[in-house]
């Protein structure tokens, strides 16, 4: 799980789809988030496709989430 939203307020989790997650604070319906893909795994392979998704949480411990988007990097 990632962090607690105060009441009001949204926090996004962002999975990256090779191991680590961003938290980030929604402001104005939006947020941003950035993420530096290390080595490709496998390796020796000239490209690789990663599942990313993201939830959100509010202040009242709702949630949703969306996954199924695949970037190739």
């Amino acid at each position: 799980p990632g962090p607690a939203a105060a009441p009001g307020q949204f926090v996004a989790v962002v999975t990256w789809g090779d191991g680590p997650t961003s938290n980030a604070t929604v402001g104005s319906g939006t947020f941003t988030a950035t993420h530096t893909y290390r080595d490709d795994n496998p390796s020796n392979t000239a490209s690789d496709p990663y599942a990313v998704s993201v939830t959100v949480t509010d202040g009242d411990a709702g949630s949703g989430s969306l996954g199924g988007v695949t970037v190739t990097v």
